[in-house]
């Protein structure tokens, strides 16, 4: 049986805008006076309209409202594995050396957290960098390595850290936290 012309599908034009075409001014300007409230008589004092008085917002607060603001917890490194688990680190803005303090000064001193007949973590065993809330490690040349979540961190490699990242320097494991 032959098809009737006229009882295919044709497919349809509708003409809408685009979805990243801006409407014109005009159309604006035609939005406003529609949706903009109509002028009202003089109101009694200390009454609003609300159709032009947008209400009072006050400000959301938990508590009671005396309490002053919580400072930003600064970034800082967690002992998960050590001689003295739970002991936390804080990390100053800038280089902060990570290693056993001898001759030079470090940061965040392992040297109480290794046994003394099993020290694994060199003096200067890695570089801390904290820059605009951005926290990066690189290894020092270190014999024993550094270890990023069980990946190895070559001489010289720097590695950005995300929260509860796990650092393993000799036989210490640090945790970041943010």
């Amino acid at each position: 049986m032959p098809l009737d012309e006229s009882a295919t599908l044709q497919p349809v034009r509708v003409d809408r805008p685009s979805s990243d075409s801006l409407p014109s001014t005009l159309h604006l300007e035609k939005l406003k006076a529609v949706t903009s409230p109509a002028p009202t008589a003089a109101k009694a004092e200390g009454t609003a309209d609300f159709r032009t008085d947008p209400p009072a917002v006050q400000p959301v607060t938990r508590g009671t409202g005396d309490e002053p603001a919580r400072p930003v917890p600064s970034p800082r490194r967690r002992v998960v594995r050590g001689l003295k688990v739970s002991v936390e680190y804080p990390v100053a803005e800038g280089p902060n050396y990570i290693g056993r303090w001898d001759s030079e000064v470090v940061e965040i001193d392992l040297s109480d957290q290794e046994p003394a007949d099993r020290v694994w973590s060199s003096r200067r065993h890695a570089l801390l960098n904290l820059s605009s809330g951005l926290m990066t490690i690189e290894d020092l040349h270190s014999l024993n390595g550094t270890f990023v979540n069980r990946r190895r961190l070559y001489p010289g490699q720097t590695r950005a850290l995300a929260a509860n990242d796990v650092i393993l320097i000799g036989t210490v494991q640090l945790q970041v936290l943010y």
